[in-house]
């Protein structure tokens, strides 16, 4: 009896093992890939943040969302993260980390079609005057 519970605490220590090491290895979705749960205008994202961020969090958490806004800034490293950022002049932007990198930086202005992976936001600080920030990971300009 003895024999057989050790043999069982065993099993069950080693397929506990095998998911942590499965889970810890497992790849990263490729969220190019992936269909939009939620396809959105960036006045509509950052509208929703303005009424309750909290509530606005919850619901798009780990979401791939559809964004449609004009360009505030872009930034094309080569080798590193590139980056666009929307700006409609309210209490927050858009920033969107790109899967990869992009040819040429965007035009201040350029309408674009961004989708992406939301992955949380800053509250806007009044003391210092900074925007809240709404964060997207995973990038890819679908269409200009």
């Amino acid at each position: 009896m003895k024999r057989t519970l050790l043999y069982l605490l065993i099993l069950a220590v080693a397929g506990a093992g095998a998911f942590a090491l499965y889970t810890y290895f497992e790849p990263a979705t490729d969220i190019t890939k992936e269909k939009a749960e939620l396809t959105i205008s960036s006045e509509e994202l950052i509208a929703a943040f303005e009424a309750n961020a909290d509530d606005a969090h919850n619901a798009n958490t780990g979401k791939v969302i559809l964004v449609s806004g004009k360009v505030f800034a872009s930034e094309n490293m080569e080798g590193t993260q590139s980056g666009i950022t929307f700006d409609l002049g309210s209490d927050y932007i858009i920033t969107f980390q790109m899967a990869s990198s992009f040819e040429q930086p965007f035009e201040p202005g350029t309408d674009l079609l961004i989708k992406g992976q939301y992955n949380g936001y800053l509250a806007p600080d009044d003391m210092f005057g900074m925007p809240g920030n709404i964060q997207m990971t995973q990038c890819t300009v679908e269409s200009k």
